[in-house]
């Protein structure tokens, strides 16, 4: 150990340039150069032949890919909705009283005109009688206002009264025609509410629901009956506002029914409404769909959901999501260049449920490479799996 001062020597001393040197000389002299020059020699040698192997013999990951495609691409929201009428209204009475009559029961047609329904009219019609006898009174009084102002009149003429009493009584005339204005006014009140006992049909439609029976006692803020035209049958949705922008007048909708399995058909956007509305604290615009001859037999009010189409491109270069990797906020896919990988910035635009449209960075029938979540570096090496679709 004499020999080998480096053995013996503190470890945790410092190593000055003399002892370092001191330190070569001992390995030299205890292993000998040659064996030292060998094992540098294989370590190196060893380094390079793992370098050639994985450079021309390791062919690296393999990889599915899929080529770019050309086709219709579309994006759409899903909601229910339900079977209405573009015309419907909610009949009231004009005024208050008891029904007499009920003509009418839930589904039944009618006719713009037909009486569906008949108040206690006997209070209107002595309210009429006592507005005619008035009326008659009040006409009375202008004739007698009319003469008596005309005989006055001739007496002035002849300078046997006084002006004053001519203007007295051209004052009680007016006041004699005011008051049969007002009463004649007060018979054609009388007359309407005689009408309004009746409650008719506006427009020809189905009667969907009737609220009433006979002897109930009914107010014009109460619905009697709810009255539809059955020719103008559309299906309204309520859509979040927030999806609202989305939408337009004329954008295709593929309609369903839990009534009718496995039968879809295409109807359009026909209107928006003009005004959100705020149902269970959420803000929703209402918007109503055809209903086309295509439609099958759906009852009013019926279920239907909507798959409106809120975007398309019918000739779009698209790529599986799969194909698609993200990168600080970029969207990028990969290809084979040479055996690695090469990654191209793409841009991308509608989404479908599958797959995504690209709008640059790529040419149709291109090869890209499957990502799927791999975290695939650039210039890997890879090659395309025997098992790629």
């Amino acid at each position: 150990m004499e020999r080998y001062p480096l053995v013996e020597a503190d470890l945790s001393s410092s190593y000055t340039p003399s002892r370092v040197m001191s330190a070569v000389g001992s390995i030299l002299e205890l292993y000998g150069p040659k064996k030292i020059i060998t094992t540098i020699f294989l370590i190196v040698a060893g380094f390079f032949a793992y370098n050639a192997y994985t450079e021309y013999f390791d062919d690296g990951l393999a990889v599915g890919v899929v080529n770019v495609e050309q086709g219709e691409i579309f994006q759409s929201i899903t909601v229910p909705g339900k079977v209405v009428s573009k015309l419907r209204v909610n009949l009231t009475p004009a005024i208050a009283g008891r029904l007499t009559h009920v003509y009418v029961e839930e589904g039944d047609t009618v006719k713009s005109g037909d009486l569906l329904a008949r108040l206690d009219d006997r209070e209107a019609k002595s309210f009429l009688k006592r507005a005619n006898a008035s009326y008659e009174s009040a006409k009375e009084d202008v004739l007698l206002a009319e003469r008596s102002l005309k005989r006055l009149k001739q007496a002035f003429e002849k300078g046997a009264i006084a002006k004053r009493l001519v203007e007295e009584a051209e004052v009680e005339l007016r006041s004699a025609k005011a008051r049969e204005a007002i009463v004649e006014e007060e018979v054609r009140t009388a007359k309407l509410s005689l009408e309004n006992p009746r409650i008719v049909a506006p427009f020809s439609g189905t009667i969907t629901a009737r609220f009433v029976e006979v002897g109930q006692w009914v107010v014009p803020s109460e619905t009697l009956f709810t009255l539809i035209d059955e020719k103008q049958r559309e299906v309204e949705v309520q859509v979040d506002a927030a999806d609202s922008g989305g939408i337009a007048v004329g954008q295709t909708v593929t309609l369903s029914s839990d009534a009718f399995p496995n039968l879809e058909w295409s109807e359009s956007v026909t209107r928006l409404a003009a005004a959100t509305s705020n149902v269970g604290n959420a803000n929703t615009v209402s918007v109503y769909i055809s209903l086309g001859n295509n439609a099958p037999s759906l009852r009013f009010g019926q279920q239907v959901d909507a798959d409106i189409r809120t975007a398309w491109n019918p000739n779009a270069l698209k790529l599986p999501f799969g194909a698609i990797t993200n990168r600080a906020g970029k969207s990028y896919v990969a290809v084979i260049e040479n055996g690695k990988v090469k990654f191209i910035e793409v841009v991308t635009g509608i989404e479908d449920f599958s797959h995504v449209e690209i709008l640059q960075g790529v040419n149709v029938g291109q090869t890209v490479i499957m990502a799927n979540g791999l975290d695939l570096q650039p210039s890997q090496k890879v090659f395309v799996a025997s098992n790629n679709p």
